[in-house]
């Protein structure tokens, strides 16, 4: 049989890159099943993958998958910040160990010549821009990406050029990346596909998915804090006194969860250290399957944090969202262009507390959470339709 091989950065444990390529899978079974009597589904990352125990897919490297495809078959590259990104930043996120990964994030700053000959060397089976699949006899797509063609390196933004322009279907998550494309390519602007998570996902589901660890949620009134120390401007100090303000009006303990795993997210150990100085005040929910990560979110009072795929499930289950950092730039990009006010613009973490409201239902909110997942399964539908004809 023909493949359709999604194809995106999930080899390693981050909520959002893990996410979308169940739910593309979950979008063909349930409006696009048909595709199935005529291929077989396959799933790739750059490296193997085996993150099953927190209900994620299997992966094989991708240049594996691509020597062995039949003529016809279709590489979907399913989303996230993939457009530009270059082997060398890849291969920083790509370590297990802690300790491994400091010793080459200190060397990228301290001796970026040699850290760049190291990523070459040891990351030698990947290509130079991993998501840009050229000369394969394959039909290639993307689905609802972001990033931006920066490369100085002449020959590297061409091959993206090519990449892009060749595509059947292109789509793009925000304007940030749009606008990037405009000299070269006529992109499809739409939301990010995890926005269709409330067309494919159930209560009835994320409770068979979900363990002991979340159960005394449920009925509860909370808030969920997550942040990534890399993406945090606001010293630690300054991060306690909010939350402990954030808690006095919330009056309940405020739920710190880890969304980023992977190394050069380590989002578990800020909420740890965060847990230890408000013991009385947090509790913390770590090492969570990708179910009771979305779970959490759903049956919130609100989120805040630096992670965008913790914004976008918390929009699409119509709950205020708010980025805490206006320097990530692809979080403050893609609530500008979607999310309606106050939620389209980041705030400060000592505002937290100000802007949690008692108010339960958002109906402005919901209504534009359901646009957008309409948009998603809109576009979905498209490019399956260009794949089939």
């Amino acid at each position: 049989m023909k493949k359709i091989v999604l194809y995106g950065a999930f080899d390693r444990y981050n909520y959002g890159d893990n996410l979308m390529p169940i739910i593309l899978k979950k979008f063909i079974e349930t409006y696009r099943p048909e595709l199935l009597k005529d291929y077989e589904l396959e799933f790739s990352a750059i490296t193997r993958s085996d993150l099953s125990h927190y209900c994620c897919l299997k992966t094989r490297p991708i240049n594996e998958v691509l020597k062995e495809l039949e003529s016809g078959t279709a590489v979907i590259v399913v989303g996230g910040e993939v457009v530009g990104a270059k082997r060398e930043i890849l291969f920083l996120h790509s370590f297990k160990n802690q300790t491994i990964y400091k010793f080459f994030r200190s060397l990228k700053w301290r001796l970026p010549s040699l850290y760049l000959y190291c990523s070459r060397l040891l990351f030698s089976n990947v290509s130079e821009l991993p998501y840009v699949i050229i000369d394969h006899d394959v039909r290639l797509f993307f689905n609802t990406v972001g990033g931006r063609v920066t490369s100085t390196d002449y020959v590297l933004k061409q091959k993206s050029l090519v990449s892009l322009k060749s595509a059947e279907h292109l789509s793009v998550r925000d304007r940030r990346t749009e606008s990037g494309m405009e000299n070269f390519a006529d992109p499809i602007l739409v939301p990010d596909s995890v926005h269709a998570i409330t067309k494919l996902i159930n209560d009835e589901f994320l409770k068979e998915h979900i363990s002991n660890k979340v159960l005394p949620l449920i009925g509860r009134e909370y808030v969920v804090f997550q942040a990534s120390p890399i993406k945090l401007s606001t010293p630690i100090h300054k991060l306690v006194s909010a939350i402990k303000e954030l808690h006095k009006v919330s009056r309940e303990k405020i739920v710190l969860l880890p969304i980023g795993y992977a190394t050069g997210h380590d989002d578990g150990e800020l909420m740890a250290e965060l847990n230890s100085r408000l013991p009385e005040e947090t509790l913390i929910l770590s090492d969570l399957n990708l179910w009771e990560i979305m779970f959490v979110i759903k049956n919130a009072n609100a989120f805040y944090g630096t992670s965008l795929h913790g914004i976008i499930t918390a929009f699409a289950f119509g709950k205020p969202h708010f980025c805490i950092n206006k320097n990530i730039d692809k979080v403050n990009a893609y609530i500008k262009d979607w999310s309606i006010f106050p939620y389209n613009r980041s705030i400060e973490p000592e505002a937290m507390a100000s802007t949690l409201s008692s108010e339960k239902t958002f109906e402005a909110l919901e209504r534009r959470a359901e646009e957008l997942a309409d948009l998603v399964i809109k576009n979905s539908n498209t490019m399956f339709d260009k794949l089939q004809g």
